[in-house]
């Protein structure tokens, strides 16, 4: 990685660990927006099959992620059916996107 600052090398150690941890036949997309100000890491995931059942597995794979994270950041996840293009937070965030 060149040129990213620590946040940044975060947020995109957590969308690669998600990536590999869901696995990527089973996404569409993942998007991984981590606040600086609260440490907080809000990650959206939108599956191929979006249903309750995949939902469920999608959550049981990433417990490891969340577990390796632990001491840096709290991961929140939303389920969705596209990305939302339209960033409203006046905040930079570091982000990471898969689609």
């Amino acid at each position: 990685m060149t040129g990213y600052d620590e946040l940044q090398a975060l947020t995109i150690s957590i969308g690669e660990h998600s990536l590999t941890a869901i696995g990527r036949e089973k996404l569409r997309a993942l998007e991984v927006q981590l606040d600086p100000r609260t440490n907080h890491a809000t990650m959206t995931i939108v599956l191929r099959a979006n249903d309750d059942e995949s939902q469920t597995d999608a959550l049981r794979e990433l417990f490891d992620v969340e577990h390796l994270f632990a001491d840096e950041v709290v991961l929140s996840y939303v389920f969705a059916e596209t990305l939302d293009n339209e960033k409203s937070s006046t905040v930079t965030m570091p982000q990471f996107s898969y689609a």
